[in-house]
């Protein structure tokens, strides 16, 4: 019998997620974390962001410069406030580190992109 895994990664969000009881009979299907997620799905902003990310990680990999900080990102593709695109800078942060195309790093070391908390540098991954 093919057992199911006890949790998912939500896919617009990048959090873990379990099981609930109301999901137990189409678990298979289930995809987002949370009514908002839902409703949200991926944008072509979220696209556009993480294409930015990518891109400006890469540049920093190839010229030995480390890490960037999650602000730049949204710095590059916002035109004035960039704040408040930041929440969604760190959910496209967490999707690509689970799709192993970045690293997530605290205090330098790579952490979990579920668990991390407070500020985060992103790093390509070769």
């Amino acid at each position: 019998m093919n057992e199911q895994p006890d949790y998912k990664i939500c896919v617009v969000c990048g959090l873990k997620f379990s099981k609930r009881a109301k999901w137990l009979r189409d678990w298979h299907a289930v995809r987002y974390c949370s009514e908002r997620c839902r409703r949200q799905k991926i944008t072509s902003i979220d696209l556009e962001i993480e294409d930015a990310m990518l891109d400006l990680a890469q540049i920093r990999w190839q010229r030995s410069q480390g890490s960037l900080c999650p602000s730049e990102v949204a710095m590059k593709i916002s035109d004035g406030d960039w704040r408040p695109m930041m929440e969604r800078v760190r959910q496209a942060a967490r999707r690509l580190a689970h799709a192993d195309k970045i690293e997530i790093l605290q205090a330098n070391h790579p952490v979990e992109p579920t668990r991390f908390r407070g500020p985060i540098r992103l790093r390509w991954k070769a």
